[in-house]
């Protein structure tokens, strides 16, 4: 089974371990659709580009394992066996491959030589009401060689049909053996009905018994040719299109098989009459197999050649035969002759070309492109690649239209789907990643609120309900549920003066480049804008222990980690009522942790610092050894971050809650860390920021160290949050 664990879908799969590439426009358009399997235009880079067929599954293998299994054992023959090989047989490229899909299923792949088109194409669009009798039974004498020769090899194809006559230029071929079986003694008995109802004999639709053998591909090659020379069904058209779940539609179409001359021939000759009438008998045993390839050269007026010899190895026929008739006239030419030849091609490109351009007035932009692209390349003039060109953009204008109206209607994930699909060289980019940055919120968000209803966590909801609001406004449930939500405070001023701002919650990348995870923070919080000043500090505890005296804005420093649990037990009973008023029970003021410090520090960066990468800016946001005069200095004297938070770097380090333990977030690599709180024990506790006596490096944003908690230092201070407990 193939390996799975990554969120690539099947198509990029391919690409990148088979080399086998399907473009985007190729993967939403394919070549064919059918009940078991689905069709796409590719390119084997391994083959220096060589075009290919690419069918992919429709099922994954584990719904249907026995019918994979069988498509893969006649796979398997058609691949290492002599049929593979004839000349008549489309050609598998490669090994059957099993590819996962991005929800981990595997899905069976199979890669063919790429035809023009199918027979079936060919006789719906050029010839509606059928094919020319040469043409048809040019195609059909290639198709019943393959079929002679693959039931030389005891095979049965059981689907023959114009959609599986594959043709190639002037040559056709049978492809799709997904149906077909190996004869045991030539017979195989079996209850089951399978294959295209219209084609099948009526043996075949006697769920009593069926009985198997190679007359069963002359009855479905019999009816082949009939709808294709006359352009319709050669049943009536609710009997052909029937499914095959009622009783009274199998009678009577068993009925019509079995008696074949009542069928309506009308509009073939004679001798196409009689030959039909051979095929399509409804005793199994009377189909002329062996002398299937004479009477089709007998229609077309050639010789007739008795039992060319196959080589069993190889798979080739042979030269050799006995002529038994030699015409009078001789066979005529498949082609016109050469000015005619030019003449048709001309006319086929205008055909082209007039349907291109009523697609294109019609609003049928992909269609008009697939209609210009059966133009042989080397054949396109300055017509074709302006028509085409107004094809494709106008398929692009029209689905920035779309995309655009979805977005209008706060749709951001259809829009986002539309724009990807389109060619990125007339893709507007800058929408698109507006769109996806729309999109990806909105699922955050979204993600959010469901986290908060199943934790029973309803105080931060507003917020967040209320951003996505902002995102999808016409929600009437998103405006009901923000109507019944406590308001929250976005700033908190405390007693002391101490001013505390609202953090709502969030994810960033924790580290530097050495070391870094995704850190995911659950709840809101609010913290200090400034790190705690002198002046606050003497309100709260009566005294100022800092080294750095004379202004009552410094940061108090010359505290240590257990000083500031004094701090905070006295803040919590001052500003108990304070809290109980903003309705926020089972919250208290403490020291921020380690995560909750970096994440409002980089206020949504992924920079070495929360301004940047360009170090000569540093004086604009941060008190270092640069610039400090050695000494601490009033907070605010410099630019805040992006979240309106000053003094994050520099000044003062400042304590966290956690302790402190070098290799703590090593546990967390290749996934994300919530709301991490550091090991359960230490020695140390620890410090963010930087301080005024730093270099540079030690006041970036990924920068922590660890300080002894009894310990007081003139260049450590602090910041106070108020969150959950």
């Amino acid at each position: 089974m193939p390996d799975s664990n990554d969120d690539l879908d099947i198509f990029e799969r391919l690409e990148r371990d088979h080399q086998i590439v399907i473009a985007p426009r190729d993967r939403t358009r394919p070549l064919g659709r059918g009940g078991f399997a689905t069709v796409h235009r590719g390119v084997q880079q391994t083959q220096e580009d060589r075009a290919c067929a690419v069918k992919i599954w429709n099922h994954p293998f584990d719904q249907e394992p026995a019918a994979v299994q069988k498509e893969r054992e006649a796979l398997t023959r058609l691949l290492k066996g002599p049929i593979g090989r004839l000349p008549n047989v489309v050609t598998m490229l490669e090994k059957p491959l099993m590819v996962a899909d991005h929800d981990g299923s595997a899905r069976l792949v199979t890669v063919w030589e790429l035809a023009d088109r199918s027979l079936l194409d060919l006789q719906r669009r050029e010839f509606p009401n059928g094919l020319p009798r040469e043409t048809a039974l040019h195609f059909l004498e290639d198709i019943a060689h393959a079929l002679d020769d693959i039931a030389f090899h005891e095979e049965v194809h059981r689907d023959v049909k114009p959609g599986n006559i594959m043709l190639f230029g002037n040559r056709a071929k049978l492809g799709d053996f997904g149906l077909s079986r190996l004869l045991a003694a030539h017979t195989e008995k079996t209850t089951a009905i399978r294959g295209t109802l219209e084609f099948m004999p009526p043996e075949a639709l006697d769920n009593s018994r069926l009985d198997i053998s190679p007359t069963f591909d002359v009855y479905s090659l019999g009816v082949t040719y009939a709808i294709v020379r006359r352009g319709r069904p050669l049943f009536s058209d609710d009997v052909a299109s029937s499914a095959l779940v009622d009783l009274t539609m199998i009678t009577r179409l068993i009925m019509l098989k079995r008696e074949f001359h009542r069928v309506d021939l009308s509009g073939l000759d004679p001798d196409e009459q009689a030959f039909l009438h051979a095929v399509c008998h409804a005793d199994p045993k009377q189909r002329p197999m062996q002398k299937l390839v004479d009477m089709i050269r007998q229609l077309r007026g050639g010789p007739v050649v008795v039992a060319a010899r196959i080589d069993r190895e190889t798979g080739s026929r042979g030269a050799e035969g006995v002529a038994v008739k030699q015409p009078a006239a001789p066979r005529p030419p498949v082609l016109p002759g050469v000015a005619e030849k030019v003449l048709q091609q001309l006319d086929a490109i205008g055909r082209i070309k007039h349907d291109a351009t009523r697609l294109i007035q019609e609003g049928r932009y992909e269609q008009a492109v697939e209609r210009l692209d059966e133009v042989d390349s080397r054949l396109r003039d300055n017509t074709w690649a302006l028509l085409r060109v107004q094809a494709v953009n106008a398929a692009n204008e029209r689905d920035h239209d779309r995309a655009r109206s979805l977005a209008a209607k706060y749709d951001y994930a259809k829009a986002v789907d539309i724009l990807q699909n389109c060619d990125p060289k007339l893709r507007d980019e800058t929408l698109l990643n507006d769109l996806r940055s729309r999109r990806d919120r909105v699922e955050t968000l979204t993600a959010d609120i469901q986290h908060a209803v199943q934790a029973n966590e309803f105080l931060w909801h507003r917020p967040v309900v209320e951003e996505l609001l902002g995102l999808v406004p016409d929600d009437a449930g998103l405006q009901q549920l923000r109507d019944s939500l406590q308001p929250y405070s976005e700033r908190i001023t405390l007693s002391c003066g101490m001013v505390l701002k609202f953090v709502r919650p969030g994810e960033f990348t924790r580290g530097d480049d050495k070391s870094s995870h995704r850190v995911r923070i659950t709840r809101p919080f609010w913290m200090g804008i400034y790190p705690v000043t002198q002046g606050e500090w003497q309100k709260v505890m009566g005294n100022n222990p800092s080294h750095f005296k004379g202004d009552d804005r410094r940061p108090v420093e010359n505290v240590s980690w257990n000083d500031t649990q004094g701090f905070f037990e006295r803040l919590n009973q001052s500003e108990a009522a304070l809290l109980k008023k903003l309705n926020l029970a089972g919250y208290r003021f403490q020291l921020p942790s380690e995560a909750m410090h970096e994440y409002v520090q980089r206020a949504g960066t992924t920079t070495r610092f929360f301004w940047g990468d360009d170090e000569s800016r540093a004086g604009e946001f941060c008190w270092f050894d640069g610039n400090s005069n050695k000494s601490t200095q009033p907070v605010g004297q410099k630019k805040p971050n992006a979240w309106g938070f000053h003094d994050m770097a520099g000044n003062v380090w400042q304590w966290c809650d956690d302790w402190y333990d070098a290799a703590y977030y090593q546990q967390f690599a290749g996934k994300a860390a919530i709301d991490p709180r550091g090991p359960a024990a230490g020695s140390s506790r620890c410090a963010r920021g930087g301080s005024f006596g730093s270099n540079l490096e030690r006041t970036s944003s990924g920068c922590r160290d660890g300080v002894d908690p009894p310990g007081s230092y003139y260049h450590v201070g602090f910041r106070v949050v108020v969150s959950v407990e």
